[in-house]
């Protein structure tokens, strides 16, 4: 795992900030224009919180094989769990119906994040 100054290097690198601060717009943005119920700024915020936080060390659980199922315990967090939490603590009482559709949208997010913010940057550095 990464040392904490190597994190603070990590997230604070401009044009990783910059797109992640462009796909929570766009997350924001998404949940006001389809008004689905499920669908809010605030588990807008805290998803995509969760994955800019925790997707060095998702990253460095996938560089080990013997790791893979502590990255998709990461992953899970971050796409449904929290998702989960989020609505068990907001409203208890009221069903979420579309779980299973978040899950997968998520997903595909999420390793997009991991594509852009860490296996691309790695192929053109090797390419250099």
């Amino acid at each position: 795992m990464p040392d904490l100054r190597a994190l603070w290097r990590i997230y604070l690198q401009p044009w990783r900030l910059g797109s992640f601060l462009a796909g929570l717009a766009l997350l924001i943005a998404g949940g006001k224009w389809y008004q689905l119920n499920d669908w809010d700024d605030g588990v807008s915020l805290l998803m995509a919180g969760l994955t800019y936080l925790l997707m060095p060390y998702f990253d460095w659980c996938l560089a080990a094989r013997e790791r893979w199922l502590a990255a998709f315990m990461v992953g899970n967090f971050c796409v449904d769990t929290s998702y989960a939490l989020y609505w068990a603590v907001l409203a208890p009482d009221r069903e979420v119906t579309v779980r299973v559709a978040n899950y997968s949208a998520s997903w595909c997010l999420f390793i997009a994040c991991w594509l852009v913010w860490f296996h691309f940057p790695r192929r053109l550095a090797r390419a250099r």
